[in-house]
């Protein structure tokens, strides 16, 4: 977090030097508001662009066997523009690498899913995933347990859960 103020504060500079030389270059004296100005938009601009790319360079940097399933868009009133241009502002991603499989239970495994959101800690969640009828249920019991049928959410959605832990048929 401070980094991030440290570059927009570095941005807000950059903009107003590159007005200021541009002014410079015109052989005119740059009024304060126009360099203050510059600089509000150019702390506007990156932090803009910096959430707006946050989930892309996220999943770019994802190391192997760990896939997004989905993205959760924004959703405040701070950012009003936000509902017309919206943005992902967290990822659920599923660890491939952890999936657990019993031989006794060939269609039902047990993976790891994350929620990773900007500027917070990463949350982790065991998930059953049943491929053979496409539902899936928090680990929610320490013994193991299978869920009743009350505990499965059905319907294959996130369909890219199913096609990131389910062997191919």
């Amino acid at each position: 977090m401070l980094f991030d103020l440290v570059v927009v504060a570095c941005m807000a500079f950059a903009a107003a030097g590159v007005t200021l030389a541009g002014f410079r270059l015109a052989g005119r004296k740059a009024p304060k508001a126009v360099l203050l100005l510059a600089a509000g938009l150019g702390m506007f601009g990156y932090t803009q662009w910096e959430r707006y790319t946050w989930a892309s360079r996220t999943a770019a940097r994802l190391p192997p066997g760990l896939a997004v399933v989905s993205g959760i868009p924004y959703d405040g009133v701070l950012e009003f523009w936000a509902r017309a241009i919206p943005r992902t502002d967290a990822l659920v991603v599923v660890d491939a690498n952890a999936t657990l499989r019993n031989p006794e239970f060939p269609s039902l495994l047990m993976t790891r899913t994350l929620l990773l959101e900007r500027h917070a800690d990463a949350l982790e969640m065991r998930q059953l995933v049943d491929c053979a009828q496409r539902r899936r249920a928090p680990v929610v019991s320490a013994s193991g347990a299978l869920p009743g049928p009350e505990g499965w959410i059905d319907g294959g959605e996130p369909a890219a859960l199913y096609a990131a832990v389910c062997p191919a048929n």
